[in-house]
């Protein structure tokens, strides 16, 4: 399962870029799991389009050219914002992509869509969940067999981080699964990032698919243009982040000692896809050296890039902040290092590696 999140081409240049540099790539990767016979399919976490109806049509036509079945939510730029009905603005999300609340199995995984934005007319909405589809969701949860693993995807994310806030309405969902291995994967914040909300409920909240917001070539907080892909292989489960422009086997990004204002002396490591169950060590010369320095920070390619612009005299847009995240990791070499190895190995072993001179 492919979990794409907010698209969100706002213009015919987006559109356009859509079309040629994110496409393409979708297309090829959808291939090769074809020439696998595995069965695949996508998810679109919300903002399909920026406030542009009149590229529905359009962004629908080039996801069918994926040639797997693709489900999409409802985000809050997909209402009409001329509307100030939560259900009438959703009327044309309906015409072109059906409901905004249903469910679908894929493998032995259930995946329920909801539509957790109840939206006022004018870009004023709300991120919560409303009781007719609680009542839906608790009802279908009673149909499924104790234990079962269900994905549940919506826009809005249930838990911020950042502000440490939890929707309010999700409590009678969590009640309703009790006892499901549960997994909701959201869209909305164009960061990344993985959570455990409490035992046997994780969330992952992904990345944006287009950089942040069609400005630049990552996200906010560093994490690289991509989807969240999850695999299941019999009773198993798991996911990777997969970048567009690079193997999936690249999941770290490596900056030398000097080459960030922030930490000057320091070997610094940003691993987007991090959650709590990473290790992340290091070697210096070969020598083990333990676990590195965890620390929240703004990525430092990211604010060259802002810093650079802003010198050249380019008006930034206001989405064009660099947001910190906690998947960045920190060490001090000693003096005549030659060579920095960096090992992570994630919640289901998977070993990934950079090796780094020095000098």
């Amino acid at each position: 399962m492919l979990a794409i999140a907010d698209p969100q081409p706002k213009t015919e240049a987006h559109f356009e870029r859509l079309s040629t540099e994110i496409i393409p790539v979708l297309k090829s990767r959808c291939a090769l799991a074809a020439a696998e016979a595995t069965p695949q399919a996508a998810l679109i976490l919300g903002d399909i389009v920026w406030d542009s109806p009149q590229l529905m049509a359009g962004v629908k036509r080039l996801f069918g050219e994926l040639g797997i079945a693709v489900y999409p939510v409802i985000g809050n730029h997909d209402h009409d914002l001329t509307v100030n009905d939560d259900d009438a603005s959703a009327a044309n999300y309906r015409r072109h992509f059906g409901p905004t609340y249903y469910a679908f199995d894929l493998g032995r995984t259930h995946y329920i869509v909801l539509d957790d934005i109840v939206y006022h007319g004018k870009k004023r909405y709300d991120e919560q969940l409303d009781s007719l589809q609680l009542d839906w969701a608790s009802r279908y949860a009673r149909l499924l067999p104790q234990g079962s693993r269900v994905c549940i995807a919506m826009h809005a994310p249930v838990y911020k981080a950042w502000i440490d806030h939890t929707m309010e309405s999700i409590e009678p969902l969590l009640a309703a699964f009790a006892g499901f291995e549960l997994h909701f994967i959201t869209g909305h914040t164009h960061i990344n990032s993985n959570y455990e909300l409490r035992d046997g409920v994780t969330e992952h909240n992904v990345a944006q698919l287009c950089g942040n917001l069609w400005h630049d070539p990552m996200n906010a907080d560093g994490t690289p243009k991509g989807y969240q892909l999850f695999r299941e292989e019999g009773d198993s489960f798991a996911w990777q982040y997969q970048r567009l422009d690079e193997p999936a086997q690249r999941q770290l990004k490596v900056w030398l000692p000097g080459q960030t204002a922030a930490n000057p002396d320091r070997l610094v490591v940003k691993a987007w896809n991090w959650d709590s169950y990473w290790t992340v060590v290091w070697y210096e010369d070969g020598c083990y050296k333990g676990s590195m320095q965890r620390t929240r920070m703004a990525d430092p390619d990211y604010t060259a890039r802002l810093d650079s612009l802003r010198g050249a005299g380019v008006k930034l847009a206001r989405p064009q902040a660099a947001r910190p995240a906690v998947f960045y990791f920190t060490a001090r070499p000693s003096a005549g290092t030659r060579e920095v190895t960096v090992v992570a190995t994630d919640r289901f072993g998977r070993r990934y590696t950079e090796q780094v001179r020095l000098r």
